[in-house]
C-alpha cells in the first residue's frame, strides 16, 4: 500500500514538472542580438 502511494506521488510529481516545463519554458537569451555596449553600473555595485 505504501509503495502504491509512493508511485502515485512520483507520477503526480512528474506530471507537475512536465506541465510547468512546457507551460513556462526556460528563458534563453541570445547574447549576439543584445547590445551590451551602453550598459553601465553604479560605483557602489561591486
Amino acid at each position: 500500500m505504501i509503495i502504491g502511494i509512493f508511485y502515485i506521488v512520483i507520477v503526480l510529481y512528474v506530471i507537475a514538472i512536465s506541465y510547468f516545463h512546457f507551460k513556462y519554458p526556460e528563458m534563453r537569451w541570445d547574447w549576439n542580438k543584445i547590445s551590451t555596449d551602453k550598459i553601465s553600473f553604479p560605483q557602489s555595485f561591486i
